[in-house]
């Protein structure tokens, strides 16, 4: 069994451990004492400042327990009250926050770790994020097994209590993997679901978020999970079924939302499908539906009344709007249809991106462009800077048009609006920014 990296960090223990710790060693207790009042009193950074220390246990202590130190990544001050908000950087290259308030009563200080929490709240999803740090210390990548170096294939990620683990086989998960999981959520009152929890092969594939996740002839594919779209068109043929008696407006706008909202959550993942197979049962539905409003008409006046032709579409549910037109055409309030949103393939994060890291920022104000473009109300926002800064850029000052193409520029400061400028005129504010880093002369 592999030493918990815990007990390697002597921060983390408290006076009266720290001297058996001593003890273990062979040093006097009252050394646990010193190196207490170095570690939290005059907050030394090395065990090269503990001059009260004998060189040979400060070479030991750097080479049996490191000392570990927060790296101050980025610190802000409000002009309001000064409140002061730090994001510090861990050895191993996670991020934590921590926001230090002044009051009349005294000072307060708030730490949001995001790397894991062992207060073990249950409302709190900050208590499962030391399981991906345990389960690197338990089973390491790169581990030595009988003299030979083995390569453990173990990925994990997780959205807030739902979590994938993947490994190498069946065995390994089971025997290796699972048993850290479930001691690890013991220790914080908490279980697994037995319902929820499997262990599959990519090719028979599995559910996590709504999507389905499998390997077709060794190529990944994600889709739709059925449970989605069932829960998604029962949700629909209820709305449908419940209001057999309103406006047709009034339904349209009752669906809407509802089709919107879901097939935006699904336009990601390979859905085309799933989406002409979501209209023609959501059509169904309304068919019967206007059907049983009247029952003595034909089917020809049914579909004229409730569907019309709209731009390429030759049945759209649909009722024209009174009194409103765009150049003697009539204006419809209409169905959302899933095949009508344009499906976009997600763009994975560059493994090593920090959005932190000042040499990313292009990187990431390139990802914020394309989000944009991609969204109604991102193409809104788009307009209204590029009406707010008269269509021009503040850079050269020239229009910026369809022809000339645009890039997004968040300026550094805080609340700093974004600005639209000439991808030459973005280049040069970079190769400025690099040039003139802040403090430099």
């Amino acid at each position: 069994m592999m030493e918990n990296r815990e007990s390697r960090d002597l921060k983390s223990l408290p006076l009266d451990l720290l001297k058996e710790k001593m003890t273990e060693l062979s040093e006097k207790p009252f050394r646990a004492k010193q190196l207490y009042d170095w570690m939290h009193v005059k907050l030394a950074g090395d065990y090269d400042e503990m001059t009260n220390l004998s060189a040979a246990l400060r070479n030991r202590l750097k080479e049996e327990y490191p000392l570990t130190t927060l790296r101050v990544v980025r610190e802000q001050t409000s002009a309001i009250d000064g409140t002061k908000k730090f994001l510090f950087a861990l050895p191993d290259g996670n991020l934590v926050e921590s926001v230090w308030m002044q009051y009349k009563h005294g000072n307060s200080v708030c730490i949001s770790s995001q790397v894991g929490c062992r207060m073990g709240c249950r409302f709190c999803a900050s208590t499962l994020d030391g399981l991906e740090r345990l389960l690197q210390e338990r089973l390491p990548t790169r581990q030595k097994v009988n003299g030979r170096t083995h390569f453990n294939k173990l990925n994990f990620v997780r959205y807030a209590d739902d979590f994938i683990i993947t490994g190498e086989s069946p065995e390994f998960l089971r025997d290796k993997v699972l048993p850290v999981v479930k001691e690890f959520l013991t220790e914080r009152g908490l279980q697994l679901s037995e319902e929820k929890t499997v262990i599959t092969h990519i090719e028979d594939g599995f559910d996590f978020l709504g999507k389905n996740i499998r390997k077709y002839n060794g190529k990944l594919l994600i889709k739709p999970s059925k449970t989605s779209v069932k829960s998604f068109l029962e949700k629909v043929r209820s709305i449908i079924k419940g209001n057999k008696s309103i406006k047709q407006e009034t339904l349209i706008r009752k669906l809407n939302p509802v089709i919107r909202g879901w097939v935006n959550n699904q336009r990601y993942v390979v859905s085309s499908k799933v989406f002409s197979r979501v209209d023609y049962e959501i059509y169904k539905c309304l068919w019967q539906w206007a059907k049983r409003r009247h029952k003595k008409k034909s089917h020809k006046w049914i579909a004229q009344k409730y569907w019309h032709h709209i731009g390429s579409r030759q049945w759209t549910f649909s009722v024209p709007y009174e009194n409103q037109s765009t150049e003697g055409e009539p204006l419809y309030c209409k169905l959302e249809y899933a095949t009508d949103t344009k499906i976009i393939r997600f763009k994975k994060i560059v493994a090593e991106a920090n959005p932190f890291d000042e040499c990313w920022t292009d990187y990431f104000e390139e990802r914020e462009g394309e989000k944009l473009l991609n969204s109604t109300k991102g193409r809104e926002k788009l307009l209204t800077i590029w009406r707010r800064q008269h269509r021009r850029c503040p850079v050269c000052g020239d229009l910026i048009t369809s022809e000339t193409g645009f890039k997004v520029h968040t300026p550094a400061g805080k609340n700093s609006l974004k600005i639209m400028v000439h991808k030459e005129c973005h280049e040069e504010i970079h190769s400025l920014i690099t040039t003139f880093e802040p403090g430099s002369r």
